[in-house]
Formats: structure tokens, sequence, C-alpha cells
């Protein structure tokens, strides 16, 4: 019974976006994206971590710490992503895609607004301090490996799993994933403005998808750029209109 549950958690993250022939489509197939964590029917209460605080009630601190996120999972289009970035969200997203020769080398900016989930759930682990390993005790390495590193005065720690209960640990996972989706999208898109504009249609579907399933970090953070993109005249129409839904879907939340 649990093995089915399993399964049918799986089928329910199958519509994923992917990236085929440099824009995203939508396929049955969890490969092509790191997918959201599985979760298993253990019959016991799966507590997740108190609401995600915002930026209001946990300001973001600029001590010097330092945030390295990698996902991999070399039969994914995206074979291996990482972000860095400092305490004020200063840093650069690099990833791997099949058919790519080079590493590409973003430089981006995690908002305060995660930057304080991060600290919240970083806190919730005592990530420092611990010795606690988060893997669950079964492996669940098709999925991907997950890697996070976190230094702060002179003091570092990594660790990595692939999948794990521990409330605090999902939720970086979670949100290190959605970021990583972020930096991804906005990377295509600027792309495909640039050198295949007819695909843009197919990149804002993609994004009002990611946002409806909460699979993007912080929505808001793209305002300016969907701003920016209903107003220029490279793209179809019908992208243009798209940015403008979208941006009007985000302010009403």
């Amino acid at each position: 019974m649990r093995v089915h549950l399993f399964i049918a958690t799986l089928l329910s993250f199958s519509m994923v976006p992917s990236l085929i022939g440099g824009t995203f489509e939508f396929v049955d197939d969890v490969s092509a994206k790191p997918s959201p964590t599985p979760q298993e029917n253990s019959g016991k209460k799966n507590e997740r971590p108190t609401p995600r605080p915002g930026k209001e009630e946990i300001p973001t601190r600029e001590d010097g710490s330092r945030f390295k996120y990698v996902f991999s999972q070399p039969d994914f289009i995206y074979s291996r992503m990482v972000i860095e970035h400092d305490s004020s969200g200063k840093g650069t997203f690099s990833f791997d895609k099949k058919g790519n020769a080079e590493t590409v080398v973003e430089d981006i900016e995690v908002s305060k607004n995660v930057l304080s989930r991060l600290n919240f759930n970083f806190d919730g682990l005592k990530f420092l301090e611990s010795d606690e390993s988060y893997q669950h005790r079964r492996d669940f390495s098709h999925l991907g490996r997950v890697e996070i590193t976190y230094t702060r005065d002179g003091k570092s720690r990594m660790v990595d799993f692939n999948w794990t209960e521990n409330p605090h640990a999902r939720s970086l996972m979670d949100d290190y994933r959605r970021l990583s989706q972020q930096f991804t999208w906005v990377f295509e898109l600027r792309l495909a403005r640039d050198t295949q504009p007819l695909e843009t249609p197919k990149l804002m579907e993609a994004l009002g998808s990611l946002i409806a399933r909460n699979e993007v970090a912080d929505p808001e953070q793209l305002i300016a750029f969907l701003d920016e993109i209903s107003n220029d005249q490279r793209i179809p129409l019908i992208a243009r209109n798209r940015a403008k839904s979208i941006i009007q879907s985000i302010c009403k939340k």
C-alpha cells in the first residue's frame, strides 16, 4: 500500500516543465527537472515548519555568511545546478545543460523575502552546530542529489541528501529548487528573446504554470522583468499579453 501511495505521489508531479530544444515544454517525465520531494505515507503526521515568515517577521542579516546549493542528476536535462550567494543575496547561478559544452554562469540576487525563509530554516536546524544526517532511510538517488553548504564566522558545514523528512531541511531544498527554476526561466526567456522570439509564448505559459504550482521562489521579484517583456516589440503580442496577465495575477496575491 505504501508503495502504491508513493507511486501516486510521483505521478502527481509528472507534468513538470522541462527544456526541449531550448524552450519549456510540458512532458510526462519527472526526470526533466528536479521535482518536489516525494512523500511517503508513514502513518504519522508529517509536520512542516510554521508558515514561511515574511521579511517583516525575520529581517535578513548581512553577517558575511556564505551559502551554496548544488543539485546534480546526470540524466536530467539540467544535470547540475549551483547557487552561491552571500548574506545580502548577491551571488551566481550556474548550470550544465545537455547539449551545451560549457557551463552557464549568471549573476543573481536572492530576494530579501527568500533570504528570510532560508535564515529561518538554517536557524531551525541549528545547522552549524548540528551533526544530524537529513538523508531518509530509503535512497531516492534517481531524483537527484542535493548538497547544501553554510559558512559563517569561520565555521562551515556541508550536508547532502536526496530525500528527507526533516521539515526544515525539506524547506531549504524546496526554496533552492524554486530559486533554480526561477533563475533558469529568466535565462531561457532572455535567450529566446534574443535568438528565438517565437519560442517566448511557450516560456510564458511555462512560467504561469510554475507560479500556479508554487514552483517559483519569489514571483514578485519577476515583476520588473515581466513588465520589460510586456513592452518589448521583438516578442510576439501573445507573449507580451501573457506577461501582463501574470503580473496582474502576482499583484492580486
